[in-house]
């Protein structure tokens, strides 16, 4: 029986610039990675775009003043306060520099949180505090409830009108008298 054959060793020479070669690049290669993953570690976190609808701030704050019982001139102070309370409030929520404002008439995606009914509240405050340096208390505005109900009982009479002027306008005889 003859001896197993084991497996022949095989030296290559390798030539010791080609090696110095070969490991320069890979050394270039580690740190090119490196260097690549701390630049993506220190990117800022993208900002959060918010939106707040000013139109509907000013809408609520002047359908909220109606029927108060005070001057024009006190109604102009006290609007102007308020639309410096808003921007101060925009300009509060403005510091924080990963965050972006946008109107939100100007929004066209689903996925921007509307901050309105904060910057609201931080506006509101602000007035007070406007109106009590002056030494005036502001009394609370109407109740959303309260304003909500003032509007619908307006359009249904707006509507019931309509249709009324419509009737008469076109002689039918039911019409006729339903004016009052």
């Amino acid at each position: 029986m003859s001896a197993p054959k084991l497996p022949m060793v095989v030296h290559v020479r390798i030539d010791k610039k080609a090696m110095w070669l070969a490991i320069g690049f890979s050394v270039v290669g580690l740190l090119l990675s490196a260097l690549s993953l701390s630049i993506t570690a220190r990117q800022p976190k993208p900002p959060l775009v918010i939106s707040v609808s000013i139109k509907s701030l000013l809408d609520d704050y002047m359908v909220s003043t109606l029927g108060a019982r005070i001057s024009p001139q006190e109604a102009e102070r006290r609007t102007a306060e308020y639309v410096a309370s808003i921007e101060n409030a925009i300009a509060d929520l403005s510091q924080d520099e990963s965050l972006i404002i946008i109107a939100s008439e100007a929004v066209l995606g689903p996925n921007v949180p509307d901050f309105t009914d904060d910057l609201k509240l931080m506006a509101q405050e602000r007035a007070a505090f406007l109106a009590s340096e002056r030494g005036v208390t502001l009394e609370p505005l109407s109740s959303q409830a309260n304003v909500s109900d003032l509007i619908a009982k307006m359009e249904a009479d707006t509507q019931s009108l309509q249709r009324d002027l419509e009737r008469l306008q076109s002689g039918s005889p039911e019409g006729q008298g339903s004016v009052q």
